[in-house]
């Protein structure tokens, strides 16, 4: 008899405060996006957001969680919402729909996920993406 497999644990999802999210110096497109972040702001205040972003918990030195959370993926999106606040047209407080992550690779992983589903860009920003996994194995896996 085959043995069960283990069942399929998701990522936490949560609404989170505008004024606790950061955005990931790691996210920051190389690329030039096809639509302006004014125009997906302005898609968000007509439609509302229809994709979480995607965050991790910072943690302090001592490895304590700080109530701060980094965006990995989502940048444009939070580039938007960051947009939307200065206009006071949604609350510095407002929550905001994330997916909290902790895997160590997720930033680089679910970029290279998210060019497959954006294939006019993901030409460009793969290599610098692939650069960045070699550079991260190679610094913090033991031997």
């Amino acid at each position: 008899m085959a043995k069960p497999s283990s069942k399929l644990a998701l990522s936490i999802s949560r609404d989170i405060p505008f004024n606790k999210l950061v955005l990931s110096q790691s996210n920051v497109r190389r690329v030039k996006a096809s639509v302006a972040i004014e125009e997906l702001a302005e898609d968000i205040a007509r439609r509302t957001l229809l994709q979480s972003l995607t965050v991790r918990s910072v943690l302090d030195d001592d490895g304590n969680d700080t109530g701060i959370y980094e965006i990995p993926a989502g940048g444009r999106r939070y580039r938007a919402l960051e947009l939307l606040v200065k206009k006071k047209r949604l609350a510095r407080n407002a929550p905001i729909p994330c997916i909290v992550r902790t895997e160590v690779y997720e930033k680089a992983g679910g970029t290279i996920l998210r060019d497959l589903f954006e294939p006019d860009e993901a030409s460009h920003h793969q290599m610098s993406i692939f650069s960045a996994l070699s550079i991260a194995s190679s610094t913090s896996m033991p031997r």
